[in-house]
C-alpha cells in the first residue's frame, strides 16, 4: 500500500477531497459573507478549496473539518483584502 503525506493512503485522501468539494456551496457561502464582489468570493472560496485539499487529513470530521476550512478562509482573506477588515476605530 502507498503512503502519501501524514500517513493517509490515497483511498483516504480522495476521501477527504471529495469531502471538501460536498463542502464547496457552504465555502462559496461563507466567502461572500467576507468579500464584496462575488468575483472576489469565487475566488476565495476556490484558494480555500485548493489548500483544504493539501493539507486537511481524513480523520476529521465534517464539523471539524467546516471549522478547519473557514480558519484557512479567514487567513487568506486577512492577507489578500486587508484593507476590507480595517475595522476599529481611526485616529482623531
Amino acid at each position: 500500500m502507498s503512503m502519501t503525506r501524514a500517513g493517509a493512503t490515497p483511498a483516504s485522501e480522495h476521501d477527504n477531497i471529495r469531502q471538501i468539494e460536498h463542502l464547496s456551496s457552504e465555502l462559496h457561502a461563507m466567502a461572500r459573507r467576507f468579500c464584496r464582489s462575488q468575483d472576489d468570493a469565487d475566488a476565495l472560496a476556490a484558494e480555500t478549496i485548493s489548500r483544504g485539499k493539501i493539507v486537511l487529513d481524513r480523520s476529521s470530521d465534517t464539523g471539524e473539518m467546516n471549522l478547519q476550512l473557514f480558519k484557512i478562509m479567514r487567513e487568506i482573506f486577512l492577507a489578500k483584502y486587508p484593507s476590507e477588515h480595517s475595522w476599529g476605530v481611526k485616529d482623531i
